[in-house]
């Protein structure tokens, strides 16, 4: 899976501008079993009686090593999450949907390409270059006894998340929804498929169209207030509530490719002097969609941490999404 996903991310991405955007799922290490939500669903609902299904998969690799203050990290290897997405609208201004994830853990199978990557671009290595390739390491300690520990490759069913959105305002050149979700303790915290508890997300999302005056630029703004139950995992460091904002732009190219531009910026999930753990989390993501038929529709995407060790090093996130036609 992570080899096609390497392979498909170099492909020329785009998609025809819509309701929905790239995904971008935060994968990292501890803040991957905390399921928080992606930007994927904008502020365009559904028609009514109709639906759509997505299959998506995101995969992270982490190259972190850092202590402070009785505190010791270690991330190094890969977080795979296999979504399948079930939304629909029956009538009125609502939308509901289901979110059932797959998580693995696994070495570091894209070391190698990810090291060509980051020097043909100058980017931070981390500390990739002093750890043999191809190894899972995923663990954290402190003085007060909180552990956290995964070396062996292993995938299970993650939390599922309960979603709802419903119509807010709909006007020519924009639209406004809230959106709700409620992430449940289905996976295995042990495992790091899961954090163990219930969280409740709610946001509001706005999409524009026809942005500066061009018909073929778009763009839209997430704010989410998050609710944190408490996690098996960091019980005594995590944070009741967190902050997630993104923002976006895509610029159609025709009926068929669009070329999209995605920030995400997140608060602290822990009190911790780990950067990676205790501070705010900057990605920025760059790809877009291809319409593979009036039903299908292919979307992939390379996300980058804006701020090194906030985010995982690189990601690589692939969707295809299907929506049949309105009767």
């Amino acid at each position: 899976m992570a080899r096609f996903i390497v392979v498909a991310a170099g492909v020329l991405v785009a998609s025809q501008a819509g309701a929905d955007n790239l995904p971008d799922v935060d994968q990292g290490g501890l803040a991957g079993v905390v399921n928080l939500p992606d930007s994927v669903a904008g502020a365009d609902l559904l028609p009514p009686e109709s639906y759509s299904l997505s299959l998506s998969s995101s995969t992270a690799s982490h190259s972190i090593l850092a202590g402070s203050n009785g505190e010791s990290l270690i991330l190094d290897g890969e977080t795979t999450r296999l979504a399948l997405n079930y939304r629909f609208r029956k009538s009125g201004k609502a939308e509901f949907g289901i979110d059932i994830p797959y998580i693995w853990h696994s070495p570091g199978q894209l070391d190698s390409f990810i090291s060509s990557w980051h020097g043909f671009f100058g980017l931070p290595e981390g500390f990739r270059p002093q750890r043999a390739e191809d190894v899972l390491e995923i663990s954290y300690s402190d003085v007060s006894g909180q552990r956290a520990e995964l070396v062996d490759s292993t995938g299970g069913i993650g939390d599922l998340r309960l979603l709802a959105g419903w119509q807010l305002a709909q006007r020519a050149q924009s639209t406004t929804a809230l959106r709700v979700s409620i992430k449940v303790p289905t996976g295995s915290s042990d495992r790091l498929e899961g954090s163990g508890s219930t969280d409740v997300s709610i946001g509001i999302s706005r999409d524009a169209r026809a942005l500066w005056g061009m018909d073929r630029m778009g763009g839209f703004l997430h704010a989410n207030a998050i609710y944190l139950g408490k996690p098996d995992v960091l019980a005594d460091r995590y944070r009741s509530f967190v902050g997630q904002f993104s923002a976006g732009l895509s610029y159609a190219l025709g009926d068929i490719v669009t070329l999209r531009l995605q920030t995400m910026l997140r608060s602290a999930l822990y009190d911790s002097a780990i950067e990676i753990l205790g501070e705010p989390s900057a990605t920025i993501a760059v790809g877009g969609d291809i319409r593979l038929s009036p039903v299908l529709k292919l979307s992939l995407a390379v996300a980058e941490d804006i701020q090194a060790e906030s985010a995982p090093d690189v990601s690589f996130q692939l969707a295809l999404r299907y929506r049949p036609e309105q009767r």
